[in-house]
């Protein structure tokens, strides 16, 4: 038997056909939304619409397991609230809308902790059993997950580790330190169009790019911090394409934070800071864990 995975963005949606004994992907793609303005009612028909037509290709699959960005009641699949960037999400009864096309079941998580199941299970955390950690991801938002003795922690309104309303340096972290605002302000000093990977390896040379840089690793350094003392976990797993590439470094975080700790300094000096293991398929393979379970 089959599951059919798929990762919502705002832009595209990622999926993964996989093996359900082993979650091996199978295969994997992504398809443009195509919803007009970002209308979040319009994707989820979409999604509905890609898995009816892959059932109609694959017999086998037996159900279909999906990311969903913003705050998720789980247990009653409602969207409590919305990704800043879609239009008519927040409130939709998720099951409802899906199965107007398409009628297999359907199990849904947050993005950033389906990530942390994917690390969990196979990704940087497997095998560090009751596990305390933080799982954060760096891209068109920012995003957070607070794993509790080895098990997402949900909080009391599904909301925990949501962090990208924080106030870090009195700026709203995921509008001032998300990957695309790292770009534009690295674009208004460097005079071209960049990317966030462009921007690190910029910053090598460019004097005016690395202050631009330079201040971006203080915010994210500075949440971590936050993150640190209220948790006090043993791994920080840092998530997206960007924490991926070449240039970005670990150590200048972990400098950071240690120039800047305070008491208990056991807290930062005990905790590892590590790349996500599983990178951009983290958040599939987290999600179809949740049919592989049942």
């Amino acid at each position: 038997m089959k599951i059919l995975a798929l990762d919502m963005g705002g832009t595209f949606i990622k999926w993964a056909l996989m093996d359900k004994a082993t979650l091996n992907i199978l295969e994997k793609g992504r398809y443009d939304t195509k919803a007009k303005n970002h209308s979040g009612l319009e994707i989820i028909w979409n999604m509905s619409k890609f898995a009816q037509q892959m059932k109609n290709k694959h017999k086998d699959i037996e159900c279909v397991c999906s990311t969903m960005v913003g705050i998720i009641d789980t247990d009653r699949y409602i969207v409590l609230s919305p990704n800043h960037t879609l239009r008519g999400y927040e409130g939709m009864h998720i099951k409802e809308e899906f199965g107007k096309y398409c009628k297999l079941p359907l199990y849904v998580a947050n993005d950033v902790k389906a990530a942390a199941l994917g690390e969990i299970n196979m990704g940087a955390l497997k095998g560090r059993k009751n596990v305390n950690a933080i799982v954060m991801a760096l891209g068109t938002g920012i995003a957070g997950a607070v794993v509790i003795d080895g098990k997402n922690y949900m909080g009391n309104n599904y909301a925990s580790g949501e962090c990208g309303q924080m106030l870090v340096n009195g700026n709203l972290f995921e509008m001032y330190y998300s990957v695309p605002a790292l770009i534009v302000r690295c674009e208004q000093v460097y005079g071209k169009t960049l990317t966030g990977e462009g921007c690190l390896a910029l910053a090598l040379t460019n004097v005016k790019v690395k202050r631009v840089v330079d201040e971006w690793y203080d915010g994210i350094a500075k949440a971590i911090m936050y993150y640190i003392y209220i948790v006090n976990p043993k791994y920080v797993i840092l998530g997206g394409k960007i924490a991926e590439d070449v240039n970005f470094s670990i150590e200048r975080l972990n400098k950071i934070i240690m120039k800047l700790a305070q008491k208990p300094l056991s807290s930062f000096q005990q905790v590892e800071i590590l790349k996500a293991k599983l990178g951009n398929d983290a958040a599939l393979y987290g999600v179809a864990s949740l049919c592989k379970s049942k």
